[in-house]
């Protein structure tokens, strides 16, 4: 296969990224570590939390714990209390490796008398961590560390388009000039960042699969086959972005569903395949007159499946020998993953959080991508420029004749220009979403 890497433009890399990478979230997590008891951040393996947490301004006199060491852990299980005694900051890091520390934390580290301060990290997620978060969630804020998005990769300041979108402002004009330094980015986890060659890509994404599959997935449990795994990785590449469907995949790998549905689940606690949901809001009140592009009354429910990281995706690609199906749909695939990854990163740092979803009826009329905050709606639709999504713009229209809520459609293209397409709906380059 000609190098899939290459086709995003790798060429186009001209400088290197060994430094430290601000991230957005810094002062999120610096102002919540002042006003809450328990922070904990959460994030797949290698998104840098662990250099996050070290590198910020209000952890001097933390202590730090890491539970991948094991003297750590042990003391941890043994004798959690000990690892906030006579301290009042404490940073424990990959806290889901010990449920019993997660129980002394709620028990006896956060009691109304205490005045102990937890920055936490995990890795992966488990139904112990799950209901730690239930039963602290009125002392606690929980924060989700995204791989880098383009503007943290570029260092640019966070993404103010989808504010000032939903603030109802004019981006046309404003927005008109690319910067004069812009550059394509394959991975996103900081180490990659800026990687320019092919090769050290695959060995780097190689080794990090096989960390995964050595370390977290014996901690997750529920698979019994490596190889078997290994596969449906592979295969879900082919179907990124699709609407969910395990009876297919079982069947294309030869494995029971139940197989797919834990391996699945497996990917989704190790954050690094995210399950977007369905729209389901209610259409808003309209007149009675039958809409003359059709009425959306069935709505797909059945949710999709995202690979976190876009170079995930696009190693994965790779090993799977995708290319009878063409460079335009992994152009499509690819950019999905782009837009979804910037838009949780903008999502994120909205207050109250926003939300990400889609929306597909059962005539296939779908939109990529639709951001709630508060009561406003803005509504994308991916182009990657091959003619490949003819009704597109049709599509967004529907959504937004039924959805009066909604302020903009935004069409996410490859081109540099800002374009008024229809009323009401722009397309933008992939750059200015970052």
């Amino acid at each position: 296969m000609v190098g899939i890497y290459k086709t995003i433009h790798m060429t186009n890399l001209n400088h290197e990224y060994s430094e430290y990478i601000s991230r957005h979230m810094e002062e999120m997590v610096r102002l919540s570590a002042k006003l809450h008891p328990v922070v904990l951040v959460q994030g797949a393996r290698q998104v840098g939390k662990s250099t996050m947490v070290k590198g910020l301004d209000f952890l001097g006199g933390y202590k730090f714990y890491d539970l991948d060491n094991f003297e750590h852990l042990r003391l941890a299980q043994k004798n959690p209390t000990q690892m906030w005694a006579g301290v009042t900051r404490v940073v424990i890091e990959e806290v889901q490796r010990s449920p019993a520390l997660l129980e002394a934390i709620h028990t006896d580290g956060i009691g109304l008398k205490k005045k102990t301060r937890f920055v936490l990290t995990a890795s992966y997620s488990t139904p112990e961590l799950v209901q730690f978060v239930e039963e602290v969630a009125s002392r606690g804020t929980q924060v989700q560390l995204l791989p880098c998005s383009p503007s943290e990769a570029e260092r640019w300041a966070p993404c103010a388009l989808l504010r000032e979108l939903l603030d109802g402002e004019s981006i046309t004009r404003k927005y008109s000039t690319p910067p004069a330094s812009l550059n394509k980015h394959v991975g996103h986890f900081p180490e990659v960042v800026g990687q320019k060659d092919e090769g050290a890509l695959t060995q780097w994404y190689e080794s990090y699969l096989g960390d995964f599959l050595e370390r977290d997935l014996r901690a997750l449990s529920g698979v019994s086959s490596l190889v078997e795994f290994r596969r449906l990785m592979a295969s879900l590449s082919t179907s990124c972005g699709d609407v969910t469907n395990q009876t297919a995949m079982a069947r294309q790998l030869s494995i029971s569903q139940p197989s797919v549905y834990r391996h699945l689940a497996v990917l989704e606690a190790s954050l690094l395949l995210y399950r977007l949901n369905a729209f389901d809001r209610p259409c808003s009140k309209r007149s009675s007159k039958r809409s003359s592009k059709g009425s959306s009354k069935r709505i797909v429910k059945t949710p999709k499946h995202f690979f976190v990281e876009p170079g995930l995706f696009a190693h994965l690609w790779r090993v799977a020998d995708n290319e009878s199906l063409g460079a335009s749909s992994f152009e499509y695939r690819y950019m999905q993953c782009q837009t979804l990854l910037s838009l949780r990163a903008a999502a994120e740092l909205m207050v109250p959080r926003g939300d990400i979803s889609f929306w597909r009826t059962s005539t296939a009329k779908d939109v990529d991508f639709v951001l709630s905050h508060k009561s406003k709606l803005l509504a994308f639709q991916v182009d990657p420029g091959d003619g490949s999504r003819e009704n597109l713009l049709e599509h967004l229209e529907l959504f937004m004749s039924e959805y009066k809520e909604t302020v903009a459609g935004i069409v996410v293209h490859n081109r540099l220009e800002v374009e008024e397409l229809a009323p009401g709906v722009i397309g933008i380059p992939m750059w200015l979403l970052a």
